[in-house]
């Protein structure tokens, strides 16, 4: 599973060269058979993406095409008991398993804009949600515990720091699964 996290709008693109960008994204993990994850990727933005290179007069790309007959992990659909539930909003979802996909104090730190904290913290928590959903599934935490550490080590690797993604980073949930799994394998 690749983590692509949201363009630096520090180097703006205009908007027809960033939907050219995920078009050849797109192509690419079409091509390695990709699993897309989103949250509500399949109702909201595979939509928006459709019509934002529908205004530029963008049709037939060939990535955007692949992206909606991809595989696609929505873990929004996932979050719902059955389909007349409401699905709960990103930020509820992720405190549902005590995460915050919202740090104030990161955001305000972060040399970055808004919209590309908001972005990068989205794709952050929603991969933790797929990795949530894939441990429920296989009944271990093994897949959890990984998927994070993985995660965190790719956010320590990230320069400059992305400050608004620490407490991501450094999660009080993920140090104690450390912990309990070194404790565990101390004891074998």
């Amino acid at each position: 599973m690749a983590v692509v996290l949201a363009p630096d709008v520090r180097t703006p693109d205009s908007e027809f060269d960033l939907l050219m960008r995920l078009d050849h994204e797109f192509s690419s993990l079409a091509d390695r058979k990709a699993v897309v994850a989103t949250y509500n990727g399949r109702a909201h933005d595979l939509a928006v993406l459709r019509r934002r290179c529908a205004r530029h007069w963008m049709f037939g790309l060939p990535g955007i095409a692949a992206a909606s007959a991809m595989d696609h992990f929505d873990v929004m659909l996932r979050q719902r008991a059955d389909r007349r539930d409401g699905a709960p909003s990103l930020r509820d979802a992720c405190a549902g398993f005590g995460i915050s996909a919202f740090d104030a104090r990161g955001i305000a730190a972060s040399s970055l804009p808004r919209k590309s904290t908001k972005c990068q913290t989205d794709v952050v928590a929603t991969f933790l949600l797929v990795l949530y959903e894939i441990a429920i599934e296989r009944g271990s935490p093994d897949p959890l515990l990984a998927g994070w550490e993985g995660l965190s080590g790719f956010l320590g690797a990230m320069r400059p720091r992305l400050i608004h993604l620490e407490h991501i980073r450094v999660h009080p949930l993920l140090r104690d699964a450390q912990r309990d799994r070194n404790v565990a394998a101390s004891t074998v």
